[in-house]
């Protein structure tokens, strides 16, 4: 042994073992993000002595402006694993998060629109169309069909209510994995609800239908003079009925409005990015979105 070398006790020397076999091979040289990344991980986890030694016995095989960089890598690592904790509460948009409703509202929209003398529309259109409340929808419609006014906007809406509370659920689905990702959810303990646009009582006789209702403990739609999405009203109210703030939140959705609607409110969001979004959200980060129900990604433990 080195003159100059003084052998630790007992225990550091415990701990120097546990960290030799945990902690990378050096000499070592993948992609510098590689390095970074594994680094980063590896200190959040660890108690802030270990992660001292850990730097010291590493540091040599790190450029420069890694080791100056480390603090700031150990913060972001941290803050992520912090933003990945179980929600206290999950909220869902309905149409085009939860369930694919679009075929049975293109039908409504056209029996609307043959009742009025107008050309049909093509589902894609529709789809365009859907996501701030049905009388939103049945303007577009008709500004899209020759041209909209307060007395034709008022009998269209009526004719298209009519046509699709007969059909509101011939060929409307679940999205794949949807009920497999709520029961998941309701294993774990998490309360859930549904905050949308569509009419409350629509919403929920469809939720009753597909046999979705066992899992909402809120189930909230529009109602006639209260503020729609993105108003952040409705959210806040979804969370005052579940008895949560809106820090411990995550909000579901799949388009704009339900992006712009959790920002306003102050709740996390997550993206479903198979639905009815009509547009890129830019502000929305990739960990924040999901393409398939069965890969999700929201924590339940």
């Amino acid at each position: 042994m080195s003159k100059d070398r003084v052998e630790p006790p007992i225990a550091k020397r415990a701990i120097h073992a546990t960290a030799e076999r945990c902690a990378p091979t050096y000499p070592y040289n993948p992609p510098a993000i590689s390095v970074i990344s594994k680094q980063a991980i590896f200190a959040a986890v660890c108690p802030t002595g270990f992660m001292e030694w850990i730097l010291h016995h590493t540091k040599r095989a790190m450029p420069r402006a890694q080791r100056v960089c480390w603090p700031l890598f150990v913060y972001i690592s941290l803050v992520s694993g912090l933003g990945m904790t179980k929600p206290k509460a999950i909220l869902f948009d309905l149409d085009g998060t939860l369930i694919h409703s679009a075929p049975d509202l293109h039908a409504a929209a056209n029996v609307m629109l043959a009742g009025i003398g107008r050309d049909a529309l093509d589902l894609l259109t529709i789809i365009s169309f859907i996501g701030n409340g049905v009388e939103v929808l049945v303007e577009r419609c008709l500004n899209a069909t020759g041209g909209c006014d307060a007395q034709i906007h008022q009998s269209a809406l009526e004719r298209f209510l009519n046509a699709y509370s007969a059909d509101m659920t011939t060929l409307t689905r679940p999205y794949p994995d949807v009920v497999e990702a709520l029961e998941t959810f309701r294993a774990a303990g998490i309360p859930l609800g549904i905050c949308t646009n569509k009419p409350a009582r629509p919403a929920r006789d469809i939720c009753k239908t597909l046999n979705l209702c066992q899992y909402f403990q809120v189930i909230d739609g529009a109602m006639p003079g209260h503020p729609k999405k993105p108003d952040p009203q409705p959210l806040l109210r979804c969370c005052e009925q579940l008895g949560v703030s809106a820090a411990q939140v995550l909000y579901v959705g799949d388009s704009a409005i339900d992006f712009n609607t959790a920002r306003n409110a102050g709740i996390r969001f997550k993206l479903y990015t198979n639905g009815y979004l009509n547009g890129p959200l830019p502000d929305v980060q990739t960990a924040d979105r999901f393409s398939s129900w069965a890969t999700h990604g929201i924590a339940v433990n």
